[in-house]
C-alpha cells in the first residue's frame, strides 16, 4: 500500500512538474514576444516541497524593474535635448559607402524626420590620428568608415545602420499613425546601458581638435591639366589606354603608367614622393566617387574609364612614380609610400583592366598589372607591393 502511494505520488510530481516547465516556457516565448514597452514587470516561480505529503507553493517574484527607454527621468530628456547633433557619422570624401549611408539618412528623413541635422565628420586630413581616435569609440576597436554613432552609442557601419533605418521605415508604412523621429525610434530599440550612452553627446570637439598628419597631407601637390602638361610628355610609340568595352577582367596593357613619361628623370625626394602617391590617390578616389551610385554604393566603370579626369590627367600622372626610387628608402619611409601606392595600384587598375570575376582572374589580376618605378626599369605588381606592405624585402620585376 505504501509502495502504491509512493509510486501514485511520483507520477502525479512528474506531471506536475512537467506541466510546471512547459507553461512556464510557453509564458518565456510569449514575454520575449511582446514590445519592450509590454514586458510584465513581475514574473511566476513556481517550487516543490517534498517535506511529508506534496504539496505547492505558488510565489510570485518581482523581477529587477524593467523601465521603457522612451519613459526616463526629466534629466535624461534634458540631456537628450541638450545634444547638439544625435546623429553623428565619420566619413572620408571618397568613400562609396558613406555616400551610401548619406543617401539613405538623407532619403528617410521625409518618412522618419531628424528632430537635429546629422552632423558629419570627414577624416581625410590626419587620418592616421583620428582613426586611432575613432577606435576608442566603435565596438570592438573598427577602423574603418563609414561609422554612425547615436549619441556616444556606435550603430555601426553602413551595413548595420541602414538594415536599422530600412526596419524603422518598413515599421512606419506598416503603421501609418506612427509619428515619432527616427533617433525616437533607434532609441526604442536600445537597452538601457546603450540608451544611456546614446544620451551622451558625441565627442565632437574631440575630433574637431586632432592636428595635420605628417605625411598624408596632400596640400604640397595639386594634380590638374596644367600640371600634368608641365611635367610629363607623352610616350613616343604610346597611346593612352582606351576605355573598357566591359566591366570584365581584360588583358590590356600591363605597363599601366607607361604611356608618358615624365619631364626630368631625378628622383623624388621622400616628402614629395609621399605628396605626388597621395594626390594621385586623391584624384582617382574623386573619379570613382563621382560615377558611384549612392543608392547602392556601385561603381560605374565604365563611365569612370571615359573620365576626362582619368585619361587625360590621372592616367598620364601616373608615370611620375617613375621618379620614386624606393630601393633608396628608409622603412620608416617607404613603408606610408607603399601603402598608398598599393591602394592607388588596386583602384586604377578595376578601371584599366576592369573587374576579375573569376577565380582564375582574380589570381592573375594581383600579378597582370605593372607599376613601374626606379627611371621605369623597375616594375611592381600587387603582389609585389602586399609582400612589400607586409615588411618583408621589397621584391621586384626587373624589366628589359
Amino acid at each position: 500500500m505504501i509502495v502504491t502511494y509512493s509510486l501514485i505520488t511520483y507520477l502525479l510530481i512528474s506531471i506536475l512538474s512537467s506541466s510546471l516547465k512547459s507553461r512556464r516556457r510557453r509564458t518565456k516565448v510569449a514575454q520575449t514576444s511582446l514590445p519592450y514597452t509590454q514586458q510584465p514587470a513581475w514574473r511566476p516561480r513556481f517550487s516543490i516541497s517534498l517535506k511529508g505529503s506534496p504539496h505547492f507553493n505558488l510565489q510570485s517574484i518581482p523581477s529587477p524593474a524593467i523601465s521603457s527607454p522612451l519613459a526616463r527621468s526629466e534629466e535624461t530628456t534634458i540631456k537628450m535635448k541638450a545634444t547638439t547633433a544625435v546623429i553623428t557619422i565619420i566619413t572620408t570624401a571618397t568613400c562609396p559607402h558613406c555616400l551610401r549611408l548619406k543617401h539613405h539618412l538623407q532619403n528617410n528623413i521625409s518618412l522618419t524626420p531628424l528632430s537635429t541635422p546629422y552632423s558629419e565628420v570627414q577624416i581625410d586630413d590626419s587620418r592616421i590620428q583620428k582613426i586611432q581616435l575613432l577606435k576608442k569609440y566603435t565596438k570592438g576597436g573598427a577602423s574603418t568608415v563609414p561609422q554612425c554613432f547615436l549619441g556616444r552609442h556606435n550603430l555601426g557601419g553602413a551595413d548595420d545602420t541602414i538594415a536599422m533605418i530600412q526596419a524603422i521605415v518598413s515599421n512606419i508604412e506598416a503603421d501609418e499613425s506612427i509619428s515619432e523621429t527616427l533617433e525616437s525610434r533607434m532609441l526604442s530599440s536600445l537597452s538601457p546601458d546603450a540608451y544611456e550612452e546614446a544620451c551622451t553627446p558625441f565627442p565632437l570637439d574631440e575630433f574637431m581638435s586632432v592636428g595635420s598628419g605628417d605625411f598624408e597631407d596632400s596640400s604640397a601637390v595639386t594634380i590638374d591639366a596644367a600640371f600634368v602638361e608641365e611635367n610629363t610628355k607623352p610616350k613616343i610609340g604610346s597611346s593612352t589606354p582606351k576605355s573598357l568595352k566591359s566591366k570584365v577582367f581584360s588583358n590590356a596593357s600591363r605597363k599601366i603608367n607607361d604611356s608618358h613619361s615624365p619631364i626630368g628623370l631625378d628622383y623624388y625626394d621622400p616628402a614629395t614622393a609621399n605628396s605626388v602617391v597621395t594626390a594621385l590617390h586623391q584624384l582617382v578616389s574623386t573619379i570613382i566617387i563621382t560615377h558611384t551610385d549612392p543608392a547602392t554604393g556601385n561603381v560605374d566603370y565604365l563611365a569612370a574609364a571615359s573620365d576626362p579626369n582619368f585619361t587625360d590627367i590621372f592616367v598620364p600622372a601616373t608615370s611620375l612614380l617613375k621618379r620614386i626610387d624606393l630601393f633608396s628608402l628608409k622603412p620608416e619611409e617607404k613603408i606610408p609610400i607603399v601603402l598608398n601606392v598599393y591602394n592607388l595600384m588596386c583602384k586604377h587598375s578595376f578601371i584599366h583592366l576592369g573587374i576579375p570575376f573569376k577565380s582564375l582572374q582574380r589570381l592573375q589580376y594581383f600579378d597582370y598589372g605593372l607599376y613601374l618605378f626606379n627611371g621605369g626599369g623597375v616594375a611592381l605588381s600587387l603582389n609585389c607591393l602586399e609582400v612589400s606592405e607586409k615588411g618583408a624585402c621589397l621584391t621586384a620585376i626587373i624589366c628589359t
